[in-house]
């Protein structure tokens, strides 16, 4: 009887999804009164988009490590569960901006964990139970506190629960030990949870196959554009995530033999947001374009988004550029986002509309740099959508800098 009511509940609420509490929302999405939300993205060709969140689990001692010198080592809590604290934050704010996110609901929406250990299972399901984000792993869904078994199809018409799946285990090693037996329990834990380890295009790789072997087996129509994002950059620019997801997933075409050259052809197009460290932020591909394309790319290194690129044109995949995205992994990159969410909020007292791309006085970057500039296609196509700015409140995140004492 209580399973039958629980299961109820669950298609009930599946069907009039409860949103996030407001200060876990996007901003331009809740707080403009009179304006109405944009219809959420169906592509002509009734292919499902998805997007894809990289995350590594807030596991004290293994996330964000790099921030240790930020805490005194005395200070409660110590520099690990201070690290773990932002992190967690961090990935609190990336899943709360995408789903409170009006015009992505009609997107599925997918989160690869790793350790993908019982451990991270538990973690994850604990973080999306505490952000009131539904989410299924397995036959299990779950909203809340409340989990019942599930058949049939993942997706419903008007809001799907987050799928969580376990990132696949490290083959490789760092370690000379691994193989015969020597390797300690904390060496192998920390190869679970690695996503720089030289094995990282495997992983992408393996994500996106599975990520389409997912799509393929809904009955809402056939596999689209990939957004796969991370969990280091919360200021997520959602006007060049939803512009990204058009682009990819009008180019479905048949994908170019080698060297044949692209007369009277239109080119699949991806699209990359380059970070800071010479990284990237986001990149949407095409439904078409091969997992391969994350083979020999330049991990950790000034030239990876460089590199990626490369590997998409080798693979007859166009590339579009986004604005810069931040990533957050060293203490200064912390304290110049603790200026940026610190303006905003000024900002935001005083009139209705947010700067786009707000740099913050640390950086000291031009007005008119190309790299913070939003493409003008999607200025000019789409001058009145509810979130014409990249800025978000990253409210998650703001707590954690307050409780931590980075701002005041």
């Amino acid at each position: 009887m209580y399973e039958s009511y629980v299961m109820y509940l669950f298609i009930c609420i599946a069907q009039h999804p409860t949103p996030p509490p407001p200060q876990t929302l996007h901003p331009l999405m809740n707080h403009r009164k009179g304006e109405k939300h944009a219809p959420p993205i169906h592509s002509k060709n009734e292919v499902e988009n998805a997007i894809v969140i990289v995350a590594k689990c807030p596991l004290p001692g293994t996330s964000k490590t790099r921030l240790a010198p930020l805490f005194a080592s005395g200070s409660s809590p110590g520099p690990t569960q201070s690290c773990a604290m932002v992190a967690r934050a961090l990935l609190s704010d990336v899943l709360c901006t995408l789903h409170g996110c009006a015009e992505l609901v009609g997107v599925t929406k997918f989160v690869f964990y790793a350790p993908g250990t019982d451990e991270g299972r538990n973690l994850m399901e604990g973080l999306f139970r505490s952000l009131g984000i539904p989410h299924r792993h397995g036959d299990q869904a779950c909203i809340g506190d409340h989990c019942c078994k599930i058949a049939g199809s993942r997706n419903d018409s008007h809001g799907h629960p987050w799928t969580l799946l376990p990132m696949a285990v490290s083959t490789c090693s760092s370690s000379a030990g691994v193989g015969n037996g020597s390797d300690d329990v904390e060496s192998q834990r920390q190869r679970l949870v690695n996503l720089r380890s030289s094995d990282l295009g495997d992983k992408l790789a393996d994500i996106v196959v599975r990520t389409r072997e997912q799509l393929g087996a809904s009955s809402r129509g056939s596999s689209g554009a990939i957004a796969i994002l991370g969990m280091d950059s919360p200021e997520i620019p959602l006007n060049e995530l939803s512009y990204a997801l058009e682009l990819a997933s009008a180019s479905a075409v048949d994908i170019y033999e080698p060297n044949q050259a692209p007369k009277n052809k239109k080119m699949p197009m991806a699209y990359l947001s380059p970070s800071l460290d010479g990284g990237y932020g986001m990149l949407c591909l095409p439904p078409n374009a091969p997992p391969s394309v994350f083979g020999g790319i330049r991990w950790s290194h000034p030239l990876t988004a460089l590199s990626q690129i490369k590997a998409l044109t080798d693979a007859q995949v166009g590339v579009e550029l986004g604005s810069l995205m931040r990533d957050i992994d060293e203490p200064d990159d912390l304290q110049c986002l603790a200026d940026r969410l610190r303006q905003i909020r000024l900002t935001a007292r005083h009139t209705t509309s947010e700067a786009t791309n707000i740099p913050g006085d640390c950086e000291h970057v031009e007005n008119n740099d190309v790299l913070t500039r939003v493409p003008p296609v999607i200025q000019i196509a789409e001058p009145n959508r509810p979130f014409d700015t990249n800025a978000t409140l990253c409210d998650w995140t703001w707590k954690a800098l307050l409780e931590l004492g980075i701002v005041k």
